[in-house]
């Protein structure tokens, strides 16, 4: 570059040099000369005698090597290339005059110094080719391009002034700006380079149009006003630390990254539609749009809120992330302020202090593919409604939500559409309401980590039906807690092997198949409730303040083994004379607390009608209290050798015209009363309290008392009730083979 001083020789002089060589032939140059624009006669460049030249005489600048300065000693400040295309080198412009050019090309071979105030104007028809990849510098000047530059150029902007592009500029490189001012007329002049912004705020000045930048670089506060800017496209790499405000969009493009760490405040939208996008300094935007390439959320909290659009939308093949302690929060206006994610879209919430929040998630409700989304490491997703899967009727899009380890997500309600499905592999899913929104059947795939249970609902007391099938997820066990007051149905087969925590509310078991709750054992604790017409495989033991309830809301509930600690309470309702709730054990059926019996749907049971509300194949122990419906006079029967418990109202057997003892078992001898329980002997378990092996007191020894005193055998040393001493025939205090000789003896057959 060449920056000439004021040290030139006279106008006189100049004159006279020139009108001498003019008289002489140029010779062919080869070496570059010094050029000096003089415009002693008019504007043609073709002119030589408006040219100074060292060395030689008689020429025009159009070597490559030609070194050209326009200065303040000229006479025209107006250029005219003829519609010529004209080489040079080196050009240097200072004066405090305003060039125009125009009508051609100027191609420059080397370095474009502007400097001391030199105002220029280039026109529409004047085209500048930087010929050879090289730098410009322009200091403290007002330049106005309104024809395309093109070739590779380093432009470095510095002091005041003002540089307005208003063509379509195919030119590539970097424009470095420090305090100059940029203005753009026109919104692809700077799309194939990178502009490197120094100044705060930024003096690049987008606001008259919607402009396309190759890509983006530097600091400094940036006011894009009302327009959007189309960042990227020469597929870069590039960072930018200042903050971006005004009401305008970003759209990343290209294949390069972005990375934007300023705060974006106030803007419309931010789009991703190539590339990688990082978003990392937070902020104010309408829209978040991950349309095409990566879109990383990384640091800094975001606000969203659109309530007319989809707020953030995830769609095609893109992949969007929430990492590293990023925050972004969807406010709860209007009902398209959600997060979408269509076609194979992912969108993953990774990492200590990550945060989703939204009033709405929808996974795959439209478009072919899968889309996903995943929370894991530390991350975390609270939303009011979660729906995963298609909500057409095609065979196009589906949608999974994957809560891996560390991850943990709150839903208000979470709903499950065709082909939608929910996998836990060592992450928490906590949601108050769980749905199926069609007659599909889902997957729900369970796996606990450090034994907190990977399923949770009812947590505001919400209510649900879950046709899904819930099952291990390849992790390993998962298990499944209810909490709050509302209830959780279970109407499926199925298969998790981890247990069911009914912690609060009811848990109803109504499945046709299988096990409703899995393989698992199911732990009632206070305040929760196991109900339902279904079956239970697991073992259920209920604590202090659970409850059982069979049916659903009349019928049996299967299990397998069942305890009732002591206050607990089993509720059974009887709503016809063969229409009542029961119990029943395939294995073991230890009772106590308290059972609840209630009459509903208008019924009341009359004398004589009875109800077997417990069946097992081993009873054990019985209930420590008994709340009957009504003043009746209620018995209960606790048949340890057929493993029933019977309630029933108590008949006038005797037609005394009172409903007594002595009505209880009739035929009985109402004055013997051997072990002293208020009732005569024939509801004792044997009669006369005598070593006669007739438990029931019907005169007979046969086949009802051959299998109580097969009972008594088994059971008699552990302290079961009393009813086995008229099998005791030497009276030595056990049912043993040498009784059991005596029993066949006096066995007179079925």
């Amino acid at each position: 570059m060449v920056i000439r001083h004021d040290v030139r020789k006279s106008r006189t002089v100049r004159g006279l040099m020139i009108a001498g060589l003019l008289a002489v032939a140029a010779a062919s140059r080869s070496s570059a000369d010094q050029f000096y624009w003089q415009g002693d006669n008019n504007d043609n460049w073709v002119n030589a005698g408006n040219w100074e030249q060292s060395p030689g005489s008689g020429d025009i600048p159009e070597n490559p090597n030609d070194v050209v300065t326009f200065d303040y000693l000229a006479d025209v400040t107006d250029v005219d290339l003829n519609g010529n295309t004209y080489d040079v080198g080196e050009m240097t412009a200072h004066s405090t005059d305003y060039y125009n050019f125009y009508h051609g090309t100027l191609r420059l071979n080397d370095t474009f110094s502007v400097l001391n105030h030199c105002n220029a104007h280039f026109a529409s028809d004047l085209t500048i080719e930087q010929a050879v990849p090289d730098t410009w510098s322009i200091w403290d000047s007002d330049m106005v391009m309104d024809g395309p530059l093109t070739g590779t150029a380093n432009i470095l902007l510095d002091g005041n002034g003002n540089l307005t592009f208003n063509a379509i500029n195919p030119y590539s490189g970097t424009l470095s700006i420090s305090f100059m001012q940029v203005i753009l007329g026109q919104d692809r002049s700077l799309q194939n380079c990178t502009v490197v912004n120094y100044t705060n705020p930024s003096r690049l000045d987008v606001t008259g149009v919607n402009a396309i930048l190759g890509g983006l670089a530097g600091s400094g506060a940036w006011d894009i006003g009302t327009t959007t800017v189309s960042i990227g496209r020469i597929n870069g790499n590039t960072t930018y630390t200042g903050d971006i405000s005004g009401g305008g969009s970003i759209f990343k493009q290209g294949t390069g990254s972005l990375t934007l760490s300023g705060v974006l405040d106030n803007l419309d939208t931010i789009a991703n539609t190539g590339g990688d996008l990082i978003l990392s300094g937070g902020g104010e935007v309408l829209r978040i749009l991950a349309q095409q390439g990566t879109t990383r959320v990384r640091t800094g909290t975001f606000n969203v809120n659109n309530a007319v659009n989809n707020a953030f939308f995830v769609s095609g093949t893109s992949t969007a992330s929430i990492e590293n302690g990023a925050a972004v929060t969807l406010s709860s206006a209007g009902s398209s302020n959600r997060v979408v994610l269509t076609n194979d879209a992912t969108l993953s919430v990774a990492d200590s202090g990550s945060t989703l929040v939204t009033p709405r998630l929808d996974i795959g409700p439209s478009g072919p593919g899968s889309a996903q989304v995943t929370v894991q490491s530390g991350g975390a997703m609270d939303a009011e409604r979660i729906q995963v899967g298609d909500l057409a009727s095609d065979n196009g899009a589906a949608g999974t939500l994957s809560v891996l380890v560390g991850g943990s997500v709150d839903a208000g309600a979470t709903i499950l559409y065709r082909r939608g499905s929910i996998d836990i592999p060592g992450g928490t899913l906590s949601t108050n309401t769980l749905a199926d929104g069609d007659a599909e059947t889902h997957l729900i795939s369970i796996s606990n980590a450090n034994e907190i249970p990977a399923l949770t609902v009812g947590a505001s007391g919400g209510s649900s039906v879950v046709a899904a099938l819930i099952q291990d997820s390849t992790a390993g066990p998962g298990t499944v807690r209810k909490i709050g007051p509302g209830t959780l149905e279970l109407v499926n087969a199925n298969t998790y092997s981890g247990n069911t925590h009914i912690d609060g509310g009811t848990v109803l078991a109504n499945n046709s198949a299988g096990s409703a709750t899995g393989s698992g054992g199911v732990f009632i604790r206070d305040g929760g409730t196991l109900g339902g017409s279904g079956s239970i495989a697991g073992t259920v033991i209920v604590y202090t303040g659970g409850s059982v309830a069979p049916g659903a809301p009349v019928g049996t509930l299967g299990v397998h083994n069942i305890a009732f600690n002591p206050a607990t309470t089993l509720v059974v309702e009887i709503a016809g004379t063969n229409n009542s709730d029961a119990l029943a054990a395939l294995d073991v059926a230890n009772l106590g607390g308290t059972l609840d019996l209630v009459q509903v749907n208008g019924f009341t049971a009359s004398p004589g009608d009875s109800f077997v509300i417990v069946s097992a194949v081993r009873l054990i122990d019985s209930f420590d209290t008994v709340n009957f419906p009504d003043d009746q006079t209620w018995t209960i029967d606790y048949d340890y050798e057929a493993g029933t418990v019977t309630v029933g109202v108590c008949a006038d057997a005797d037609a005394d015209g009172v409903c007594d003892a002595n009505d209880v078992c009739p035929g009985a001898d109402d004055n013997l009363d051997t072990d002293s329980d208020g009732l005569p002997d024939g509801c004792d378990s044997c009669a006369a309290g005598a070593a006669s092996g007739d438990a029931n007191g019907d005169g007979r020894v046969d086949g009802f008392d051959y299998g109580k005193f097969l009972g008594c055998m088994m059971y008699y040393r552990a302290g079961q009730p009393s009813g086995c001493e008229c099998f005791d025939f030497n009276s030595d205090g056990y049912i043993d083979l040498r009784d059991f000789a005596t029993f066949q003896v006096r066995f007179t057959g079925p």
